[in-house]
């Protein structure tokens, strides 16, 4: 019904060439659209956000389509923001943006 996949980059080959620390990274996050609202998305940021502080995580990255609205009003809502890097995949044709949370 939902579920988020995320990981840490400790190889300093990431986007985000300002951090020395291990970066973390939210892959994709599923919420079935029935349970979107209901607090699943904040519970899964939530537990990833603890084990990334746990383990001295203190950036997370994640790419967001431009004009996926109800996504960039998510991540904003937790104190993401726009690092400006925007990069168009050729699967989708579709411009993304970058967002960082600073920890």
């Amino acid at each position: 019904m939902w579920g988020l996949r995320y990981g840490a980059d400790s190889s300093n080959n990431s986007d985000l060439k300002d951090s020395a620390s291990t970066q973390g990274h939210i892959f994709a996050v599923y919420i079935h659209p029935e349970y979107i609202g209901l607090g699943y998305g904040s519970k899964c940021l939530q537990e990833a956000t603890e084990c990334w502080q746990a383990g001295g995580t203190r950036d997370v990255a994640r790419r967001v389509f431009e004009q996926n609205v109800c996504a960039n009003a998510f991540y904003k809502r937790y104190n993401f923001q726009i690092t400006g890097r925007i990069r168009t995949d050729d699967r989708w044709a579709i411009p993304d943006q970058e967002l960082v949370l600073r920890m």
